[in-house]
């Protein structure tokens, strides 16, 4: 007897599917920076929230928890908990807000901005070796397209 398979509920092949091709890149991509960061003792989340403190800095933007949240698209929680975790580190520091006293300002410390300094040139030489793969036009063409997608409210 022939044996009877279920049948297929989707409508696109793994080769043709964005969000698991995105998936995919972005796991191999995130080991690779995991496993960068493993020199400096940061996780990623970590090192994200400290380059966007660093960001904020020099482009003169408000560092705040909210700050992050809308540069990084991770969850409040997310940025409380690694906040609070930086801070026991003695990687930022936490003080009252000139202007609302409702926020609190998420400042680099002095040893923040010295572990940022050294786990940097790590991050963008794993981002160089992974997207050295695609020519400069590729490149030019990821990054409008992630910026598009980024942008999304949902």
């Amino acid at each position: 007897m022939k044996k009877r398979h279920p049948p297929n509920p989707f409508s696109l092949t793994p080769e043709e599917s964005p969000g698991l091709l995105l998936w995919k890149a972005t796991t191999l991509w995130r080991r690779r920076i995991a496993a960068a960061l493993e020199a400096v003792g940061l996780n990623h989340a970590s090192f994200v929230m400290l380059a966007t403190l660093a960001w904020a800095e020099g482009a003169g933007l408000e560092p705040t928890q909210s700050t992050i949240v809308r540069m990084t698209k991770l969850d409040k929680m997310t940025v409380s908990k690694g906040i609070r975790s930086l801070e026991e580190e003695e990687l930022v520091a936490r003080k009252p807000h000139p202007a609302d006293e409702r926020a609190k300002r998420v400042e680099l410390t002095e040893q923040g901005r010295a572990l940022i300094r050294d786990a940097v040139p790590l991050v963008e030489t794993a981002d160089k070796a992974f997207f050295g793969r695609l020519n400069r036009s590729e490149r030019e063409q990821l990054l409008t397209l992630l910026s598009k997608l980024g942008e999304s409210d949902e």
